[in-house]
């Protein structure tokens, strides 16, 4: 039990730092401050959202104990990630009200796929961390 509260700690304390990334780089892009056009036409655009987004998925899993999303849904389909698409999601659309943004749904499907893809390296990193520890 101990265990699982000092890795609840360090994904909460690595979710806050990570989300003050990504906050930063949104806040730069929406003010105007953040002009890559070579980076945003580029398949790095991309990646940026996958590893930037999925990131904060996984962390936010890790963080709430890989809780699933209700009781009745599969283990795998857990409350953080589900947060963090929705988020994604929502942050996407607003992206249509600025003028220093545009909205595609090419960056949403690379955070979706970011979150799924870093969630599930986590929870197989995870898994196999327990099976190797004798204490649980």
């Amino acid at each position: 039990m101990m265990r699982a509260v000092r890795s609840e700690g360090w994904f909460r304390l690595a979710f806050v730092l990570h989300t003050g990334i990504v906050i930063t780089v949104a806040s730069l892009a929406y003010s105007g401050h953040l002009h890559l056009p070579r980076l945003f036409a580029s398949p790095y655009d991309l990646l940026g959202h996958a590893v930037l987004i999925g990131l904060m998925g996984a962390l936010l899993d890790g963080a709430l104990g890989f809780r699933p999303l209700t009781r009745w849904t599969p283990r795998w389909l857990g409350l953080g990630p589900s947060i963090i698409v929705a988020l994604a999601g929502v942050e996407e659309i607003l992206q249509v009200l600025s003028a220093n943004r545009s909205s595609s749904l090419s960056d949403f499907l690379a955070d979706v796929t970011g979150v799924v893809v870093l969630c599930t390296v986590v929870r197989i990193l995870r898994a196999r961390r327990s099976a190797g520890d004798p204490s649980k």
